[in-house]
């Protein structure tokens, strides 16, 4: 039994690793491509953002079973691990920023307006800092021994004020650009009316 139990949780961590190794590199790729190019792919961004909650889901099914395994019904385990309350902190930010980016970010680049810019570059930056430290997190075994869960919050925090600077400064301004372009090529491509007295 204790086999295989063993072998059924190693099945799990192999595919919540192999699964969230894919969503970080889907993230740093596609968020990569939008810095270069010059028209916007709204396509693209959408089915990306699908794939990633697919992957999402897949991450929260298989996490929620190795948290039960690992500490059962034992509330107080769980709250007594800074570095598993950080990473579950950490996702429930990401799905939440996810659902955002879905209903918010996404109609706003279709019918973009003067804050479209700046809250899908800080909806992006939000993004790519959760994906990206929930994996550092993940991998925190030897540090996890000596932070607490205030220090990896306080370091994920950080690291989205850096962020929000990066977006704001590099990103918003290209994103911008993307966004005018394609609402001068959609109001351009719109037929005339013919009046007639």
């Amino acid at each position: 039994m204790d086999l295989l139990n063993a072998s059924l949780r190693q099945i799990l961590v192999f595919i919540h690793l192999f699964t969230f190794a894919f969503a970080v590199v889907e993230v740093i790729k596609k968020d990569y491509h939008l810095l270069k190019v010059t028209k916007l792919p709204l396509a693209e961004i959408k089915k990306t953002g699908k794939l990633l909650s697919t992957l999402l889901f897949i991450l929260w099914i298989t996490g929620s079973i190795l948290i039960f395994m690992s500490v059962g019904s034992d509330i107080s385990l769980l709250l007594s691990n800074g570095k598993l309350m950080a990473k579950i902190t950490v996702v429930m930010l990401l799905t939440m920023n996810g659902f955002t980016l879905h209903y918010i970010a996404f109609p706003l680049m279709q019918k973009p307006n003067s804050y479209s810019a700046l809250l899908c570059s800080i909806f992006g930056a939000i993004s790519g800092v959760s994906w990206l430290f929930a994996s550092l997190i993940g991998a925190a075994r030897i540090l996890a021994l000596q932070l607490s869960y205030a220090d990896f919050i306080g370091a994920y925090l950080f690291s989205l004020v850096f962020a929000f600077f990066v977006a704001i400064i590099f990103v918003r301004p290209h994103l911008q650009q993307l966004l005018t372009e394609r609402s001068l090529r959609l109001r351009n491509s719109k037929p005339l009316l013919n009046v007639t007295c």
